[in-house]
């Protein structure tokens, strides 16, 4: 894109956005201390995203995304978008990938790279290597090697933590990357597995949130999350000061990647159609429920496990072959899994939830309505066996929630 287009898109928006800023604080949509943070960040930030030639090496189509959201008159859109850089929390990061379903389904067809709105306060390829660029440079300097990197059902998570897999591996570490969406309990079982015993651990998901959201879950060696200290020292010293110079000197291409750097995480068999080059497969999914049979404090054979009837919902999510195998491994033998609406199919648009603007449902089991959306589903595909069920189970997207 020419500059002078540019100049003239900036011009347009800043133009645009100010006016939207005015109405709103007017008509009491925004406060006065929204309207003054916004008025200055959000033109100043969009200014710095296309005048920014690394983004044209790291996502060549963001910069058509914005210039269609500005040339819609998408203001409300370009505030949220630009007004701040997406917030850390205590885990990690999380937030909306796009603001509706079109865009969304975009994002699923064309990839990661699709031209739709982004910016700082948006979850995109941008902000992840970002901030994974910082996570980096920070583990270098504490002398990390190391890195699981694991995604769940999310739209285009593979892709995400791919592009991760290949910064880590530019910055020098050893990467150990899933082959397929799995539980995030996985990822912290891998880290400090014996095998692998790395420093830091990425999951790409939004845990039990709506569609539009995705998120960036961070463990440290234990598996558990940083303490306070170091979290902080993290985003203050590297993450915030990260900018786009630190991602596009540094991808190295998995195709690329020694046979040594890069080893995959997934289970016995290879998962047809998956690159995996000449690089070694360890088989975490059976090491994980190894694992978890050793916590076990009754005999199988002794025990009436056998009998207990159970209900399984995986909500379009990554529980839908561990959580089955596992109860099945420890004696659950009597499991129906509910394949009604493709529950126990991947799916990160969640279609069996209401995806209506502003009514979007979250795939949460905790949640009274995606209980309705099990027990309708079971229902309808098992019928009378319903009365047989002594329990109904559902996991959520990333399989931590149950």
């Amino acid at each position: 894109m020419k500059k002078i287009n540019l100049e003239k898109k900036i011009k347009q928006a800043e133009t645009g956005i100010r006016k939207y800023l005015d109405e709103a604080l007017k008509e009491g949509r925004i406060d006065e201390a929204l309207f003054e943070k916004a008025r200055v960040t959000a033109v100043e930030n969009l200014k710095q995203w296309l005048n920014d030639k690394n983004i044209d090496k790291i996502s060549p189509q963001a910069k058509t995304g914005i210039c269609l959201a500005i040339n819609g008159k998408q203001w409300e859109q370009l505030v949220n978008a630009f007004r701040q850089k997406m917030t850390f929390g205590t885990g990690g990061i999380r937030g909306l990938m796009a603001y509706d379903k079109a865009a969304i389904i975009k994002l699923k067809k064309e990839g990661i790279d699709a031209p739709i709105l982004k910016g700082p306060n948006t979850l995109n390829n941008i902000v992840l290597l970002t901030v994974s660029a910082g996570v980096a440079k920070f583990g270098i300097d504490k002398g990390f090697k190391k890195i699981v990197i694991g995604y769940d059902s999310r739209i285009r998570g593979f892709d995400f933590a791919k592009k991760i897999a290949e910064l880590f591996l530019g910055y020098g570490y050893t990467v150990y990357l899933f082959d397929e969406p799995c539980p995030y309990p996985e990822v912290t079982f891998a880290i400090p597995y014996k095998d692998i015993k790395a420093q830091l651990g990425i999951l790409i998901s939004a845990s039990h949130n709506d569609y539009r959201y995705n998120g960036y879950k961070l463990s440290c060696g234990n598996g558990s999350q940083f303490d306070p200290e170091e979290r902080d020292e993290m985003y203050n010293k590297y993450i915030n000061e990260a900018t786009t110079d630190d991602v596009a000197r540094q991808l190295m291409p998995l195709q690329k990647a020694p046979r040594e750097k890069l080893i995959f995480l997934g289970g016995e068999k290879r998962v047809r159609g998956f690159y995996y080059g000449n690089h070694k497969l360890i088989d975490i999914h059976k090491e994980h429920r190894e694992h978890i049979k050793g916590f076990l404090i009754f005999n199988r054979q002794e025990s009436k496990a056998g009998n207990l009837q159970i209900g399984y919902c995986a909500y379009h999510g990554a529980g839908r072959v561990a959580v089955p195998r596992l109860l099945k491994e420890t004696g659950f033998e009597k499991i129906r899994v509910i394949n009604e609406n493709n529950l126990s199919k991947l799916d990160g648009l969640f279609p069996s939830f209401n995806s209506a603007p502003g009514k979007e449902q979250q795939p949460d089991p905790g949640d009274p309505r995606a209980a309705e959306v099990a027990v309708r589903a079971f229902k309808k595909e098992y019928g009378q066996e319903w009365d047989k069920l002594d329990i109904l189970i559902g996991t959520d997207p990333d399989a931590d929630r149950c």
